[in-house]
């Protein structure tokens, strides 16, 4: 994903699990992640995070 499509609180998915972005550097090009399932925060590149429409929040709608 470009750096420029994140916003803080935005559920997110890359390879060490699905977490909240919590900050964002747009000079590095990633984002820090708070892990879900675990008090963990960790720097993503942007382009390692996989765009899934169907994480979010307040939605019933399965796409």
């Amino acid at each position: 994903m470009n750096v420029n499509e994140f916003e803080i609180g935005m559920l997110v998915e890359c390879q060490k699990g699905v977490g909240r972005v919590t900050k964002i550097n747009t000079g590095d090009k990633t984002v820090v992640i708070n892990q879900l399932d675990g008090d963990a925060d960790f720097v993503v590149p942007c382009d390692e995070i996989q765009h899934q429409p169907q994480l979010h929040e307040g939605c019933e709608t399965y796409y």
